[in-house]
């Protein structure tokens, strides 16, 4: 690790305090040697990967949580791909319904990486509709919403219905 360099100007406790680092980074307590370490276990070009937004409501009662939606997507991508990969944001959201009324609910965000190379990015597409598509029908959803993206740019949006 480079050492700093450089004179720092700051305020602490509403006095005005200069710190000249002299020397290499020290680091102590646990985990510091792995952080010095900083292991890169691999690399590649931009990744394909895909955002659901799953709503957890039926209608306007509450009906459904996060553990749900975590049983279906590691079926169905055990199913798809072998490989159950994803990550999973608890969040609130509005919903509009076809018939006009709002509803806010609990809702989740569903992460998933295409890091498989025998998977091209039309098949993959392809999955997380499928995918969209059993998440609305068993969670009674009108609508799951899926972004695809490229290297954190989405690309294209989905909505999927049952």
């Amino acid at each position: 690790m480079a050492a700093l360099t450089g004179r720092r100007t700051f305020i602490a406790n509403g006095r005005k305090t200069t710190f000249v680092p002299t020397g290499g980074m020290r680091f102590r307590g646990r985990g510091a040697r792995r952080y010095l370490e900083n292991p890169k276990l691999w690399a590649g070009p931009p990744a394909q990967a895909s955002r659901l937004f799953v709503g957890l409501n039926v209608g306007d009662d509450p009906v459904w949580d996060i553990r749900d939606v975590i049983e279906i997507v590691g079926a169905e991508r055990m199913q798809q791909s072998g490989d159950p990969s994803a990550s999973f944001v608890a969040q609130k959201g509005i919903f509009k319904h076809a018939g006009g009324g709002v509803v806010e609910e609990d809702s989740v965000q569903v992460i998933i990486f295409n890091l498989d190379d025998s998977i091209t990015p039309e098949q993959f597409t392809g999955q997380m509709v499928d995918l969209a598509s059993r998440l609305a029908h068993t969670l009674q959803q009108e609508l799951v919403i899926v972004e695809m993206q490229l290297g954190g740019r989405a690309v294209e949006t989905i909505g999927v219905g049952p």
